[in-house]
């Protein structure tokens, strides 16, 4: 019987879990969107162009908004939701 190397096993587990999850990998569904189009999807949200340090200009883009977690509230203000 022949023994695989370690590091060979090693390597087919990386591989193995890359192939099991490629929606770390794929495109955001918010990428390449026109200003309209991206305001208009709840997953998404437009950023503002901007200009750099270094003088460069940035366009306005699309991207993915951030999920909310559970713990996204714990930044508020004690006062402020005690009062709700």
């Amino acid at each position: 019987m022949t023994r695989i190397p370690p590091d060979l096993a090693t390597r087919l587990i990386l591989v193995a879990s890359l192939i099991g999850a490629p929606s770390a990998f794929a495109a955001s569904a918010c990428k390449g969107l026109e200003r309209p189009t991206c305001e208009g999807k709840m997953d998404c949200r437009w950023v503002k162009g901007y200009k750099k340090q270094n003088g460069s200009q940035v366009s306005g883009y699309c991207r993915s908004s951030q999920r909310k977690t559970h713990n996204s509230d714990q930044g508020m203000d004690k006062a402020s939701s005690s009062k709700q």
